[in-house]
């Protein structure tokens, strides 16, 4: 689900963002502006990522890896129903948060290999 909500935000912002359709910067920015703002827009995710994977990975030793990932998806949900409303109510800073939350949530791939690894035993794999 983490690298699914990495990439599929790709096809749906940039028309959103350099389109006239929408009204995300409240004047009349330059395509350099929308650009710009598209750009650090895909980069915070990777960034949240970057600061949560730790962070989820000790937690997952010390309260377990299921419970993390149950938070993670919850948080991740949140996420993406916050990027959502954003598209309807034309906040730009809202849309960089509801990003940054998804990738703060989306450290969990690690979390979940090693999860399917303690699953399986020799004779599984």
């Amino acid at each position: 689900m983490d690298l699914m909500g990495f990439s599929i935000v790709f096809p749906i912002l940039a028309p959103l963002l350099l389109g006239n359709e929408y009204n995300f910067f409240g004047f009349d920015a330059s395509l350099t502006f929308k650009t710009t703002m598209l750009g650090l827009l895909y980069s915070i995710f990777g960034i949240g990522q970057l600061i949560s994977t730790p962070l989820i990975n000790y937690l997952s030793s010390l309260i377990g890896r299921f419970w993390v990932l149950i938070f993670c998806s919850f948080i991740s949900f949140c996420g993406y129903i916050l990027m959502a409303y954003t598209v309807f109510e034309e906040h730009l800073p809202l849309l960089f948060f509801g990003r940054l939350l998804t990738g703060l949530a989306s450290g969990t791939i690690l979390l979940s290999q090693s999860a399917v690894h303690d699953l399986t035993n020799s004779s599984n794999r």
